[in-house]
C-alpha cells in the first residue's frame, strides 16, 4: 500500500456537507459524482486540496455508507500497487474484508477495523489514471496530487 490519500466521511446530505465543511475549513470540493459500488448507487465528492483529500459519501439507507444518525468518519483510503496482495495482507492481519471489489469487478477493497471504529479502503493505483472528481481532474497515485487535464499516457 502507498501512503494515505483520503479520509472518507459518510454524510446524509452531500450538498449540505460540502457547504458546511467548505465554509468551516476553507476547503473546496469537486462536484458530487454518482458511483455504483455493488448494488448501491452513491454520491461522492472529493476535496480539491490534499493530500490527504476529504471524501464525502452519501449512500442509500441499505448501504455501508448510510448515515441516518448524522455524518460520521467512515474510512481511510490508501493507493495500492498490488491490490490483491494488499487485500490478502490486510485480511491476514485481522482486517475482515467487507467488500471485495476484485470479485465485483471494482478496483478497490474495503476492510473492517473495529478497533479503529472505521474501515480501510485500498484502491488500485491504476484507477487514479481516470478522472475521479470532474471532467479533466485526475489524481496522480505517485504523488497523490490533483491536476487539471489528462493524466500522462491516458
Amino acid at each position: 500500500m502507498r501512503g494515505l490519500y483520503h479520509v472518507g466521511f459518510a454524510v446524509p446530505d452531500i450538498e449540505a456537507a460540502r457547504g458546511a465543511v467548505g465554509r468551516a475549513l476553507s476547503v473546496e470540493f469537486g462536484p458530487p459524482r454518482p458511483r455504483q459500488i455493488g448494488d448501491w448507487a452513491i454520491w461522492v465528492a472529493l476535496s480539491i486540496e490534499g493530500p490527504p483529500f476529504l471524501e464525502l459519501i452519501e449512500g442509500p439507507a441499505d448501504s455501508p455508507w448510510a448515515a441516518p444518525d448524522g455524518s460520521r468518519f467512515d474510512h481511510l483510503g490508501f493507493w495500492s500497487a498490488r491490490l490483491a496482495d494488499d487485500r490478502d495482507m490486510l485480511a491476514a492481519r485481522g482486517c475482515r474484508i467487507l467488500l471485495d471489489g476484485l470479485k465485483a469487478g471494482l478496483p478497490m477493497s474495503f476492510h473492517e477495523v473495529p478497533e479503529l471504529g472505521a474501515r480501510i479502503e485500498v484502491v488500485d493505483a491504476s484507477a487514479a489514471r481516470a478522472p475521479l472528481l470532474a471532467d479533466r481532474i485526475v489524481i496522480d497515485p505517485l504523488t497523490t496530487t490533483l491536476s487539471l487535464g489528462e493524466a500522462p499516457g491516458v
